[in-house]
């Protein structure tokens, strides 16, 4: 008898360890899906944003400053915004910005877009990249930019 009660303690502690590794798996993989979810919400909230404020200048400090509030808005969910990431890790420099001109200049759209940004998922590293398309809404005004 004492035989049998050794073996089913045994039993239970790989099975439970097999179970604590599973439950734990399942719980990295929602953290990724949740961050994914978040991601695509900023991504989009970013060019939503991006789309609709007046477009002042092809390149130059206008420019910059167009793209940096769109990235501060992906990382920090406000344009002007500097603290607490939306996403644990994810910093403006992960952020891209583009504006796709027509032929005379004028934006047609936008696209933004996470680079080279991942999750330390516990002993692992989950590599995240997405991009969202928008048409461009705004008003379209270079003579109005000043540096």
């Amino acid at each position: 008898m004492n035989r049998r009660r050794g073996s089913v303690l045994i039993e239970m502690a790989l099975s439970a360890t097999l179970v604590a590794a599973i439950l734990v798996g399942i719980v990295q993989l929602g953290y990724v899906q949740s961050s994914i979810d978040k991601l695509q919400v900023a991504l989009r909230a970013g060019a939503l944003y991006g789309s609709r404020i007046p477009y002042q200048a092809r390149s130059g400090p206008c420019l910059d400053r167009l793209r940096d509030g769109v990235r501060r808005m992906v990382v920090y969910g406000a344009p002007e915004g500097e603290a607490g990431s939306v996403i644990p890790g994810l910093a403006p420099e992960h952020v891209v910005v583009d504006y796709v001109a027509d032929e005379k200049g004028v934006p047609r759209e936008i696209r933004v877009a996470v680079r080279d940004f991942g999750l330390e998922v516990g002993l692992a590293h989950a590599p995240l990249s997405a991009a969202v398309t928008l048409p461009y809404r705004g008003r379209y005004a270079p003579t109005e930019c000043r540096p």
